[in-house]
């Protein structure tokens, strides 16, 4: 069963505020989700849900090789990575960074990612 995540986070992921000209630290995020268990009981994640990770990215990547290394620690804790690539993409670091070459997903901009999320998010409880 595929949890309703739109319907109840949007308002949540919105509110998320964006640091502009920080750098891209994504090995510092999938750090945080697995060194603060973000997945576990305690931090609000359910009993036999799937655990993912959904990295919505311009492919250029700070420090490619700490990120790759903290997504394959990530996905040794039972986490599937899916990489969304948007724009001008590094498919070859997105199809590494995701836990499975079917996880890439790619858009040309974020009106076509809107277009196709449906189909992301399907994809995505289908696994």
């Amino acid at each position: 069963h595929c949890y309703p995540f739109l319907i109840h986070k949007t308002k949540a992921l919105l509110s998320i505020p964006y640091p502009q000209n920080q750098g891209k630290h994504t090995h510092l995020a999938f750090s945080e989700i697995r060194t603060k268990k973000l997945f576990s009981k305690s931090s609000g994640g359910r009993v036999g849900a799937k655990k993912v990770v959904v990295m919505i990215t311009d492919g250029d990547i700070d420090d490619p090789d700490n990120t790759l290394r903290e997504a394959k620690l990530l996905e040794n804790t039972g986490v599937s990575i899916f990489s969304v690539g948007v724009g001008v993409t590094n498919t070859e670091l997105l199809e590494a960074l995701a836990s499975k070459p079917e996880n890439v997903f790619t858009a040309v901009d974020f009106v076509m990612l809107d277009y196709s999320k449906n189909h992301l998010v399907q994809t995505i409880c289908n696994k």
